[in-house]
């Protein structure tokens, strides 16, 4: 944890340690934010923002889907913050039974699997396959997508591809 700022009668900030040539912090003030009443009023305006009502994750073969991704979608079902359809996009070669295996293998050994989270997140797995350089795969992501309003994208594929998956988002 990063350690807290301190104020020194000369109006510069220290980390706990002081400032190189500083003997000793003696005098110095902690400087700590208030508590503002706001804050949960801020909080509860945020929570009332649209919803997304499709999350399209690409790169839902990969490794990070695998590590992280997974777990993470199963520990939003569980506490019930996640009640949409999730999209897998990936290279071709997978079909929806090989990615729900892949996240199976995945909670087994990285989030520990609930077999009744899993069985709700496995009803809302969609998958779409194929090249990011084709655009029938963003056609057949476009079909999959429907009549969503606010899909949520995340990128979980190499910095590389994001040009490429970016623009051919926006051109479908």
């Amino acid at each position: 944890a990063a350690s807290p700022l301190l104020f020194t009668g000369d109006d510069r900030l220290a980390r706990r340690g002081g400032l190189p040539g500083q003997t000793a912090l003696r005098d110095a003030l902690w400087i700590r934010r208030a508590p503002r009443k706001s804050d949960s009023q801020e909080t509860l305006n945020h929570n009332k923002s649209p919803s997304s009502d499709r999350l399209v994750f690409f790169g839902a073969t990969g490794d990070l889907a695998y590590k992280k991704i997974f777990p993470a979608l199963q520990a939003m079902v569980r506490r019930g913050t996640l009640n949409v359809p999730v999209i897998g996009v990936a290279r071709e070669g997978w079909t929806l039974d090989s990615l729900k295996a892949r996240a199976k293998d995945s909670l087994e050994h990285y989030g520990g699997l609930d077999p009744e989270a899993f069985d709700k997140l496995c009803a809302l797995l969609r998958f779409v396959s194929g090249d990011y350089n084709d655009s029938e795969l963003f056609k057949a992501l476009c079909r999959e997508i429907g009549s969503s309003q606010l899909p949520a994208y995340y990128l979980a594929i190499p910095p590389a591809a994001f040009g490429t998956v970016v623009g051919q988002l926006s051109r479908s």
